[in-house]
């Protein structure tokens, strides 16, 4: 089976929706499926490190992170490679390339993959609107969340798609990451030696939920407060956010560390 795999994120960038297109192509080439993923390039030449680091082929387009004046980019990009020919299915990875795999590619199966919260953003008015002229969810058609409660999320706010045209598949952890048996030097951390470890791993964005976590932890009784150390790892995303977050740091009872950065070998060591 050959899938022409279309994606807004991917390494070097660091988040979930990269590192979802690159574990889920990564785990269907094992399987024996014939990957195209196309990609953007970040302004880099990454040629040679595609190929020394993905075991399916990677085409990549002029741009980084999704922005609207990329769409055009996009829809060039899933027009040449389907003129290829050959492919059995297409897999938008996430929304910016929903209406391209649905406008270029009509009449092959399409799968489209949702994370979270573009779910609100595909409801806003105006793209409602360009979704249903597109037909983006009409025909061999499926959705796909990356967990319960994503699929129902977007089955509240798409609810003319039928159910049975959606699904979800809870996302896994690569054997690489399960792999790593090395015990965590605390004091190189920067990890108190007595404490239990919380840990939040995720990019600064109000969304993920640190305040929420912090909050939590300031409920704990006295005695198991007293044992906790809160860890938050990831790089910084809304500079709002940000100086929030650090002043609810500031205030609080439970110590905090702030581990920024994206050094793989050091988050495993925290995990």
């Amino acid at each position: 089976m050959k899938v022409l795999a279309l994606t807004s994120e991917f390494p070097p960038f660091v988040g979930g929706i990269g590192t979802y297109a690159a574990e889920l192509a990564r785990a269907a080439q094992g399987l024996g499926v014939e990957v195209t993923l196309a990609a953007p390039d970040y302004g880099l030449d990454l040629e040679a490190s595609d190929r020394r680091d993905f075991p399916f082929a990677v085409m990549r387009y002029s741009g980084g992170p999704h922005r609207a004046a990329m769409l055009p980019a996009k829809f060039e990009v899933t027009r040449r490679l389907l003129q290829r020919g050959g492919f059995e299915l297409v897999h938008a990875m996430d929304w910016p390339f929903f209406l391209p795999a649905a406008l270029c590619a009509r009449q092959l199966p399409r799968l489209h993959s949702v994370h979270g919260s573009e779910i609100a953003v595909m409801a806003q008015p105006l793209k409602r609107a360009a979704i249903a002229a597109a037909g983006v969810f009409a025909g061999e058609s499926r959705v796909l969340g990356v967990s319960r409660f994503t699929i129902e999320l977007f089955r509240r706010q798409f609810a003319q798609v039928p159910a049975a045209n959606t699904g979800f598949v809870p996302l896994g952890v690569g054997r690489d990451w399960l792999a790593y048996r090395e015990q965590p030097d605390r004091k190189a951390l920067g990890l108190p030696q007595d404490r239990l470890v919380v840990l939040t791993l995720a990019r600064l964005t109000r969304r993920k939920g640190h305040l929420q976590a912090l909050a939590a932890l300031e409920c704990l009784p006295q005695a198991l407060k007293a044992r906790v150390f809160y860890a938050i790892a990831g790089p910084d995303g809304e500079p709002d956010y940000r100086r929030e977050l650090d002043s609810a740091i500031a205030a609080s009872t439970v110590p905090v560390g702030r581990f920024a950065g994206h050094d793989r070998a050091g988050v495993m060591a925290l995990c």
